[in-house]
This record gives C-alpha cells, structure tokens and sequence, in this order.
C-alpha cells in the first residue's frame, strides 16, 4: 500500500480525534470563570433566573438551591441552556454580596492572576495568542504541503483528503487558540465602559476592569448597578448567603382567619450603601414596605393571614416555628447568643422582598450585544 496514504490515512486520524477531544472538553474561557458561583442570567425577555453555574463546553446549567415548581405544575432542580438558549441570555450577573467566603476567595484568586499572571501565564497566553494571529497562514502551508504530497502520491484517495485535513488542523488550532484582539488585550486588567445593548434597542454602560475575552463573551469585574432585586423568602440558601441582609423569620397559625398563617419578619442590613425595601408580595398577597435601610439599621414587620398555599411545605403541629438566615461570616456570633440558624422541615413562605439598592457586580456579557467603548481611569472606576 502506498505509504503516502497510510500517512494520509493516519493523519486524518489523529487529527478528527485531537480536534474532537479538544472541542468537546473546551469550555468558554470567560464563562468557565463562573463555575461553581451563583449568578444571575439576565434574559432578553427581562426574565431573570438564579442559580448556581455549571458551565459546559456545549451549554450552561442553573441548578437552583431548592425544587422548584414551573408553571405548567412541574418541580425542576435547575435551568439548562444549550447553544440556542445561550444566544437569549442579555447578560449574566455575579453579585459580591452573594458570594460565599470561599467564593470570595476564588474571586480573589481570579483577579490576582489577571494582575499578576506570572512568567508561565504569560507565555502560554503570547502562544495562544501567536496560534489564532497566524491561523490562517498556518492552515494556508499546510494546504501547501498536503498539495505537494498529494503531487507524489499515486493514490487518488489520498488526492480528497487534504479538504478534510486542513478543515481538522484549522478544527485543533480553533481548540488551543483564543479570539486574540489587540485592543481587548490591550485592555486586560484595567479600567474600561461597556456599553451593553438591551432587548428594547437601548444602551446601557458599566465601567469596570475588563477581566477577560474570548470570541463570544467578554467579563467586566467591580461594576456599579443600581436596579430592582426580588428576593425569594422560599429559597434559604439565597438568604443566607446575603452579605447585606441578615433575616429572621417567625411563623405561626393565623389569629384571625383558618387556613392562614402569620409571619413575623425582621430584617437587619450590612450593607454600605442604602437599601430600599419597597415591599413583600407573593400570588395575590402584597404587603407594602416602604423602608430605607442603612448600615446597622433594622425593619421588622408582622404579615397576617398569609394563605397557606404560599407556603412552600407546612406541618401546622410544629408551628410556631423561628429561625435565622444569616451570613456564613457572622454564623459564629450568632450561635454564640443561641440563635437557631437551621431551617426546619417547615419550609419557607413563597413570597418575594422587593428592594432597590445599588450593588457591586461582575458582568459577564456576549460580545454581540457588548463593546468596549471607552478606555477609563482609575477616577472613573472608582465612581
């Protein structure tokens, strides 16, 4: 057999299965950056879903703390979006004051590489970076040579081959690769505007430190965004991760109406900025707040005759029942003072505190709807 087709043969070999491990195991690099924190998908139809990241080379998953039930009657344990569903997904959000103390640690890792990336860092991302610049001048020699074989080979199989090889080469170079961008990475590490295109056509900019890119995404660390936030009281482990708010929760049967109940809660904020509580509302209950919250400063508030259908699990014979969702940091204190900080088999009322604060955030955002407008200044991220 002709030894130029045993090598054509071979390298076509070696070539699909090197591209495809590779494809198959390569995560976004920007979004890789989120697995295992808990983030917000922010949706171009302005839904919003929460939950924890898992990130895959083919799409993303949410898995939320606790079961949820869809409205079509369905108990789901998380969001999954493929490629389709990734392309509906305005931004993704990674708020600081939800991040858990290791969390808060890895984040911190994150940004002392992107400052300090180290000699072996560095040179890996230059080879990445030299790899996608002259792609096309690589792929274009390696057509040059296939054709020189393919002139020396009596074999007419191997003459349709060279298509196919250079599509795999071009497949592996894509895998080890990155999107390189001079001005993106100009600009790794230090301050930038975003300017971020909504559903509705308009332009909204968030100045931060680019983090990272890559040919679909780019992350902005250490933004500033002041918008609404729905808090579910159902879902403990949201509560309890917040580093702004601290919540105790009390729940009894209704004094005046069966089939009810009454919950008292107090909320007690940490957070530097105010915090405007606007109210509490669940299904066709509503329950008007209207409370400005400062660092140190507490709300608290009786809900009375609350159906029981927005509690999530009830057992009226345990009731009354009183617990705390507090802050992994400040777990110590409290247990120290006896303070119950497990929630019990009760569950938690489906309702949602209403607030508006302005908060600190990490953007993940697809480069489609994201450009990098403006270079900034220390002045202006420290606004």
């Amino acid at each position: 057999m002709d030894t130029i087709l045993l090598l054509s043969i071979f390298l076509v070999f070696i070539t699909a299965l090197i591209g495809s491990f590779l494809q198959r195991r390569k995560r976004d690099k920007v979004l890789a950056d989120l697995q295992g924190f808990h983030a917000v998908a922010r949706m171009q139809n302005d839904d919003r879903i929460w939950g924890q990241m898992e990130v895959y080379a083919n799409g993303l998953e949410l898995v939320y703390a606790q079961p949820f039930q869809n409205h079509r009657g369905h108990l789901t344990t998380s969001f999954i979006l493929f490629r389709d569903g990734i392309d509906q997904v305005q931004s993704l959000y990674r708020f600081h004051s939800e991040l858990t103390p290791e969390n808060q640690q890895r984040r911190a890792k994150e940004i002392e590489l992107t400052h300090n990336p180290g000699m072996l860092r560095i040179a890996l991302r230059r080879v990445k970076n030299f790899l996608n610049t002259f792609r096309d001048a690589i792929n274009e020699s390696m057509g040059m040579l296939l054709t020189r074989m393919k002139g020396t080979s009596s074999m007419s199989l191997f003459r349709t081959q060279d298509d196919r090889l250079k599509k795999f080469g071009s497949k592996a170079l894509g895998s080890v690769g990155n999107a390189y961008d001079p001005i993106l990475e100009r600009y790794i590490g230090k301050p930038v505007v975003v300017e971020l295109e909504t559903a509705a056509g308009e332009k909204e900019e968030y100045a931060g430190l680019l983090r990272e890119y890559s040919q679909a995404w780019l992350s902005v660390f250490d933004c500033r965004v002041r918008e609404e936030t729905r808090l579910p009281l159902g879902d403990p482990l949201r509560l309890s991760i917040q580093r702004d708010l601290d919540f105790w929760i009390h729940v009894d049967h209704s004094k005046q109406q069966p089939g009810h109940f009454d919950m008292k809660l107090r909320i007690q904020c940490y957070s530097s900025q105010v915090i405007y509580c606007k109210q509490i509302e669940g299904g066709n209950f509503q329950f008007p707040v209207d409370s400005y919250l400062r660092k140190g400063e507490s709300f608290e508030c009786i809900l009375e005759a609350i159906p029981e259908a927005l509690m999530a699990q009830h057992k009226k014979d345990v009731w009354p029942v009183e617990f705390a969702l507090i802050a992994p940091e400040r777990l110590a204190s409290m247990a120290e003072n006896n303070v119950s900080t497990t929630v019990s088999d009760t569950g938690l009322p489906n309702l949602e505190l209403v607030i508006e604060s302005e908060r600190e955030v990490d953007i993940f955002a697809p480069r489609t709807l994201a450009v990098l407008r403006h270079g900034g200044s220390a002045a202006l991220h420290s606004m």
